[in-house]
Order: structure tokens, then sequence, then C-alpha cells
């Protein structure tokens, strides 16, 4: 089943990689996102986006809820967020906004090519792969 809506579109992703190679870092840990786009042939590195870390520790209340948005603003064209982990309020408040999260451990390329693919066969909100070449069910 092929979802329609992003049938034939380059898809947009922002990825969380401590040296850019791996899909090897936490949402709420990154400061910086690689943003990448692929049409599930061709990969292209369009910019890295810097941000504060959604998880600040030292924030609190409306302070952390604006810092929290504004990590969220920074990856909202993007169709999808490929990342090492994800705790479940953040996941929720990006499904929100209509981003679609996938919880990965690879190379960042194989990350990309594989959400891209399970993104226009399922469309699902969120997608789990943490070994390299095996699926987590």
């Amino acid at each position: 089943m092929e979802v329609p809506h992003l049938a034939g579109k380059k898809l947009k992703f922002a990825v969380t990689s401590r040296y850019n190679r791996l899909v090897d870092l936490h949402f709420g840990h990154a400061n910086e996102f690689r943003i990448y786009e692929t049409n599930g042939a061709d990969i292209v590195f369009l910019e890295t986006r810097l941000t504060d870390n959604y998880c600040q520790s030292a924030s609190d209340g409306d302070e952390k809820r604006s810092n929290q948005n504004a990590v969220v603003d920074a990856i909202a064209d993007c169709n999808a967020l490929i990342t090492m982990r994800i705790g479940p309020a953040a996941r929720s408040r990006l499904h929100d906004r209509g981003i679609h999260t996938m919880e990965y451990f690879d190379t960042v390329e194989q990350g990309l090519l594989y959400a891209q693919q399970q993104l226009l066969k399922h469309g699902s909100h969120h997608i789990r792969h943490f070994e390299f070449g095996k699926q987590d069910a």
C-alpha cells in the first residue's frame, strides 16, 4: 500500500547525529539537526540547523516550553525526524505538528532510505529500527 499524498514527492528529513555518519544521538540531546532531502534514490544534504537542546534541564515552566517549541519549529518543514531515541512527550509534540518520527540506529544514509521507504509504504507516525539491518517488532 502506497501512501498517496507522499507518492512521487521528495521527502525532507531532520537527522540527529554526533559525527554525521550514524544516527546515534537522542532527540533531546541534539543541539543541531542535519536536514536532508531524498526521493528514494538520491540523497541531498541541505543544511545544518542549530538549536538549543530540547531537554535543557536548567529551564523550567514557560521558558522550557518556549525552548521546546523553538526546537520543534526548527524542523517543522520536515516530513520526519530520524533519531536514535525520543521520549513519548517529544514524539507526541512532533506528531501534533505532522512530523513523523523514526527511532533508528544505523548509518545516516541507510536511515534516510529506510525512513523514506517506510513513510511511502505505511505512512506510520512512529517507526522503530534499532539494529543494523533488523526491524524491531
